[in-house]
């Protein structure tokens, strides 16, 4: 349950509230459990697409609600800073824009090829 909640797109805390346990067993686990944290990973790379691709339709549809700056954070989570460098990647409104119209032209293409097949 706390992997599904991960990859829900909630934190580490309310993910381990879900499932009963206590925050800090999870943070133990992932340190200590390959496979656990493997799968943390995972669910927190599948949370990433869920928010990009709800960003995308928000966009898409105009929806004024979409927080945009927390999906942002959320989807640059797993991208690291260089080396030596401790302050956290922000991505402008710029860099964002250029990130979603880069992602539907993929969409786009791939659709496009689909219909040719």
């Amino acid at each position: 349950m706390f992997l599904d909640r991960i990859a829900a797109g909630q934190d580490a805390a309310a993910a381990a509230e879900a499932a009963a346990v206590d925050v800090t067993q999870a943070y133990r686990r992932l340190r200590d459990d390959d496979g656990f944290a493997r799968g943390w990973r995972a669910a927190t790379e599948a949370a990433r697409l869920l928010v990009e691709t709800q960003m995308i339709a928000a966009i898409l549809h105009g929806d004024g609600g979409f927080d945009r700056d927390a999906a942002m954070r959320l989807v640059l989570a797993g991208r690291r800073a260089p080396a030596g460098d401790a302050a956290p990647a922000v991505a402008t409104r710029e860099e964002t824009d250029a990130l979603i119209l880069d992602r539907l032209a993929k969409v786009a293409g791939r659709s496009r090829q689909g219909d040719a097949a």
